[in-house]
C-alpha cells in the first residue's frame, strides 16, 4: 500500500514540477476576516484559528475548533506511520529504535520529557482534553517530526529598504490540513505559527514583535549531535512569546538545552541573523541585508533565479516557483502582510494561491 501511495506521491511532484516551470500559476489573493470569528476557513488545506489564554485553555479552544479535522488528519497520520514502518524505522536514532516507529516515538518522548517547554505540553493536553483525541495520539504525531530531518529555504532580504523574509518547507507526507493558529497567551506577546493541523511544534512562525522566524537542518556537522534537549520547536514557543528583539531571541536560545544540527533564521525590521545551533555550539553564521539558507540540491535553482529577488510579485510568482522549493507550504512576510501557500489536493504550494493577510487583523 506505502508503495502506491509513494507511487502516486512523486507522480504529483513531478507534474507541479512541470507546470511550474511552464505555467506558472501562482497568485495572490486578499484574505477576509469577519468579527468575533475564531476559526477562519482559508480553503479546504488551510485554515486561520484564533486563541487565547493560558496554554491549556488555548489548546482546549484550538481542539473545539478543529475537532473533526483534527480527528481526520490524525487517523491519516497514524496509518501513515503503520504503513511506513519499514522505510522509516531506520531513520530513527540509534538509541530510540526500538520494535515499531509508535515504540520508538513514545520512548523518545517518555525519556525527553523533562526537557520539554511546559506550554506546548499544557497545549496538547488541552487539545487532547477538548477533542477527546488520546494525548499519546498526539504525542506520536508531533514527536515523530522531532526525530526527522527536513530541509527548507530560509531568506531574508531589504527589498526597497524594507525587509522581506521567506520560509519554505518541503516534506514528503500525504495530504493535510494546514492552521496559521494565532497565538494570544495571558502575558505575553501574541505570535502565528503555520503547521500541520496536528503539529503544535513552531518551525514557521512570526510575533507581533515583528519577529520571523524558521528552521532548517543543516548536512555539516556543527558540534554535539544530540536529541536529548527541547526542540527547537518549543524554543521557538519561548522566544516568539517573550522576545521583542532579536537580541532576546538569542538569549533565550543560550539559555535553553538546545539539540539537534540546525541553521535558525530571526528576522526583525531591523536585521536579519542566520545562527548554526546543536547542544554545544550557537554560531551566529550570517548577519545583514541579505542572509539565506538553502541546500546543496537547492542551490543551482537559487543561483539561476536569483535575479528574480525583487519585488513580493516577482518573488511569488517566478522565483519560488522556479526554486521548486515549498511542496508542503511557504510563508512570506513584507511590510506588515503575510503571504501564505500550502499544498492542496493537485497543486504543492509553489504553484499555488498566495494568501494575503494583513498583521492588523491577524493580531486583532
Amino acid at each position: 500500500m506505502w508503495l502506491f501511495t509513494w507511487l502516486l506521491y512523486y507522480l504529483k511532484c513531478a507534474f507541479n514540477l512541470c507546470i511550474a516551470f511552464i505555467l506558472k500559476l501562482t497568485t495572490i489573493a486578499p484574505t477576509y476576516f469577519y468579527p468575533f470569528t475564531r476559526n477562519i476557513k482559508i480553503n479546504d488545506y488551510l485554515h486561520i484559528v484564533k486563541v487565547s489564554g493560558s496554554y491549556y485553555e488555548m489548546g482546549k479552544q484550538y481542539g473545539e475548533q478543529m475537532n473533526s479535522i483534527l480527528k481526520r488528519d490524525i487517523t491519516i497520520f497514524l496509518t501513515f506511520l503503520n504503513e511506513n514502518q519499514n522505510r522509516i524505522l531506520g531513520k530513527i536514532p540509534k538509541q530510540y529504535r526500538k520494535d515499531t516507529l509508535q515504540q520508538s516515538i513514545l520512548g523518545y518522548y517518555k525519556q525527553n520529557r523533562r526537557n520539554l517547554n511546559e506550554d506546548v505540553v499544557q497545549f496538547m493536553k488541552g487539545v487532547a482534553k477538548s477533542s477527546s483525541i488520546s494525548y499519546q495520539d498526539l504525542v506520536l504525531c508531533n514527536y515523530y517530526f522531532d526525530l526527522m530531518n527536513n530541509h527548507c529555504i530560509l531568506l531574508s532580504k531589504k527589498i526597497d529598504d524594507a525587509p522581506f523574509h521567506l520560509r519554505t518547507l518541503d516534506y514528503g507526507l500525504p495530504l493535510f490540513t494546514q492552521t496559521l493558529i494565532v497565538f494570544h497567551p495571558t502575558g505575553k506577546n501574541a505570535y502565528c505559527s503555520l503547521n500541520l493541523s496536528f503539529v503544535f511544534n513552531l518551525y514557521t512562525g512570526f510575533s507581533q514583535k515583528g519577529i520571523f522566524f524558521g528552521e532548517s537542518f543543516y548536512d555539516f556537522k556543527i558540534g554535539k549531535l544530540s536529541y536529548e534537549g527541547m526542540p527547537i520547536g518549543h524554543i521557538s514557543h519561548l522566544a516568539l512569546s517573550c522576545a521583542s528583539n532579536i537580541s532576546e531571541c538569542i538569549e533565550c536560545l543560550e539559555d535553553s538545552k538546545r539539540k539537534s544540527n540546525l541553521q535558525l533564521l530571526f528576522a526583525d525590521n531591523n536585521k536579519s541573523s542566520i545562527f548554526l545551533s546543536c547542544q554545544d555550539n550557537f554560531i551566529r553564521q550570517q548577519e545583514g541585508d541579505f542572509v539565506y539558507s538553502v541546500t546543496p540540491k537547492e542551490k543551482a535553482d537559487f543561483d539561476k533565479n536569483f535575479h528574480l529577488l525583487t519585488d513580493v510579485q516577482t518573488i511569488i510568482k517566478k522565483f519560488v516557483p522556479n526554486t521548486k522549493s515549498g511542496e508542503l507550504h511557504i510563508m512570506c512576510y513584507y511590510k506588515n502582510i503575510l503571504y501564505v501557500s500550502v499544498t492542496t489536493k493537485l497543486w504543492q504550494s509553489y504553484n499555488n494561491t498566495f494568501h494575503e493577510i494583513h498583521l492588523s487583523n491577524l493580531f486583532h
